[in-house]
């Protein structure tokens, strides 16, 4: 009788090394993505940062904190994968904005005094091209004009 009790752990300990190598390969060929974003040499705080890979493949996404500094990650792992990708800049929501709010409460950078110029919200028409691997942290300088 000892010898079906020892199956049952030889199998868990198998289904754990088999879970543990299918979750690190799900890692593999992505790279750390940092950054800061700027307007007109300011950092700019509460910034959605989107990269969308050039051809096929998984977008990542970020969001500014005070000083403009963004992570990237995706639904897969931290980071993104290697490859070439458009950026989109856009403002971030305020979490919750969504919930029955009269007044829609979204965060645009045009209330602190800065507007994101909408060339940048769009894979069409954004001038940003970053290729990961980045061997420094990223610097994605937005202009505006000024009138």
């Amino acid at each position: 009788m000892a010898g079906p009790q020892h199956k049952p752990s030889r199998f868990s300990y198998c289904l754990t090394v088999l879970c543990g190598l299918i979750a690190g390969c799900g890692q593999a060929g992505f790279v750390p993505a940092t950054g800061t974003v700027t307007l007109n040499g300011a950092p700019l705080a509460d910034v959605n940062v989107s990269f969308i890979p050039e051809s096929e493949g998984e977008p990542a996404y970020g969001t500014t904190n005070a000083e403009g500094i963004f992570a990237l990650t995706t639904r897969l792992a931290q980071g993104a994968r290697a490859g070439s990708y458009h950026v989109l800049v856009t403002p971030a929501t305020r979490p919750g904005s969504a919930r029955g709010s009269a007044k829609p409460q979204t965060r645009t950078t045009e209330q602190k005094g800065a507007a994101i110029p909408s060339i940048y919200a769009s894979k069409a028409t954004s001038p940003l091209i970053v290729t990961l691997p980045h061997q420094e942290p990223i610097l994605l300088e937005l202009e505006a004009e000024t009138h």
